[in-house]
């Protein structure tokens, strides 16, 4: 997934960390132009800059919204066991 100028929807379904594999399996073949789904024809530099530059913030966010559900989620409430009462 390349995108130029554009930012993509980021949704709670969206697979960040595959569009990030992607990107860097297409770099890995070193094009000299690259012509992205959003945005105009490019090189390497400029995609990886719109890109991947973008995507793996919004990765680290999405694991780190993760977590935090998670640890919600294992989180005791006192007041609901009982152990505090109000």
């Amino acid at each position: 997934m390349v995108f130029v100028g554009r930012i993509p929807g980021v949704l709670a379904h969206s697979n960040s960390k595959g569009w990030i594999n992607a990107f860097d399996a297409m770099a890995s073949l070193k094009p000299k132009v690259i012509v992205p789904g959003h945005g105009p024809v490019t090189d390497l530099a400029q995609a990886r800059k719109d890109t991947r530059d973008y995507l793996v913030p919004v990765y680290k966010c999405q694991v780190i919204e993760i977590q935090l559900k998670n640890r919600k989620k294992t989180m005791r409430n006192p007041v609901q066991d009982g152990t505090i009462m109000i």
